[in-house]
């Protein structure tokens, strides 16, 4: 139970769908008497899905794509989603040779907004798809192609084929968990539109999602980060990220201000996001940004347009790493969005 606008909200039919999830095994929620009722339900609420739909589902582990730099190893999903290989590669380029550490304060924002015009480029081209080793995506001769150009003083202009605007959905959600030993977890998840379809499967509290397809409706945009000691494997870091296309670049703002920069999670997390795309010379900046800030935007090229806000991201760092150092673990969430943080001893 919660509470919106002092009106109490009960969902104890959906309360009892997670019990049953919770209790009973897999098996049963995917074939058995649960799978049923959901199919009904859902079929009743003007959805699509029958029981060979649920027993054809099935987890898919995939090697991710790693990038080691700045002591730390981080790694993202091998596509599918798209923004893994798009996060890779900025974390690449900003990560390698100290290039964001050894940055002035005001060319960071410029070089924030280089890393996604070419890694975006990248993927406009078909590169960040093409099947094979995704992890060839961040070897060092595909990152130094892609940042050979670079200028601290000039927007740089590569090749896209995509026209603005680009089409992807802002509905989203990201989780992380992580233990005293160091295990940790960061899932995303969407429902493909805002609040899926709307339509709630009667008697089980769960919301229909959207059918993934055109106009933006899917997961391309969302992809979660872990990073570890490089030779420890000690947890350091983990964040996920939501807003469409400004969520790999909200994500990659906040990571490489914490890592890289060295700016306590809270402040990166605060701190003002843009969102730069290889097919216009405009940079989507929040309006909070500061003059230097956007003075040194303007000074490379860029033409910013103030907007409200741009992504949502949870994160949690933990400086002295896991399982040496939990107690100085610091989760933070986004004042952006609607999140919860906290730890427990």
């Amino acid at each position: 139970e919660h509470r919106l606008a002092e009106a109490p909200v009960v969902q104890l039919d959906l309360a009892t769908s997670i019990a049953r999830l919770r209790t009973e095994t897999p098996s049963e929620f995917y074939t058995g008497q649960s799978a049923s009722q959901l199919v009904a339900a859902t079929l009743r609420a003007g959805g699509s899905l029958d029981r060979t739909d649920l027993a054809a589902m099935l987890p898919s582990w995939n090697v991710p794509i790693v990038v080691t730099a700045n002591d730390l190893r981080a790694y993202f999903p091998s596509v599918p989603p798209l923004a893994g290989g798009i996060e890779g590669q900025m974390w690449a380029i900003l990560a390698g040779d100290d290039h964001f550490a050894d940055a002035s304060p005001a060319e960071r924002v410029h070089l924030l907004a280089e890393a996604a015009i070419r890694a975006f480029a990248a993927a406009d081209r078909g590169e960040t798809v093409t099947p094979g080793d995704k992890q060839a995506l961040v070897s060092a001769p595909r990152i130094t192609g892609l940042f050979t150009d670079y200028s601290p003083r000039r927007r740089s202009t590569p090749t896209s084929s995509t026209v603005s605007p680009r089409l992807e959905t802002p509905a989203g959600a990201g989780l992380i968990a992580v233990d005293g030993s160091g295990n940790a977890v960061a899932c995303t998840v969407t429902m493909n539109n805002l609040f899926g379809t709307g339509r709630i499967a009667p008697g089980t509290g769960i919301v229909l999602a959207a059918d993934p397809g055109t106009g933006g409706r899917g997961s391309a945009m969302l992809a979660p980060m872990i990073a570890t000691d490089d030779k420890t494997r000690y947890f350091y870091y983990a964040s996920t990220a939501a807003g469409g296309v400004a969520a790999p670049q909200a994500l990659m703002n906040v990571a490489a201000r914490t890592l890289l920069a060295d700016q306590p999670l809270a402040e990166a997390m605060a701190y003002p996001r843009l969102v730069a795309l290889p097919e216009t010379e405009r940079v989507l900046v929040e309006e909070s940004m500061n003059g230097a800030d956007t003075a040194a935007l303007q000074q490379a090229g860029h033409v910013p347009v103030p907007t409200r806000s741009l992504g949502q991201v949870n994160a949690i760092f933990c400086p002295g790493g896991v399982p040496d150092r939990p107690d100085l673990c610091v989760p933070a969430t986004d004042k952006r969005g609607f999140g919860v943080a906290l730890t427990t001893r």
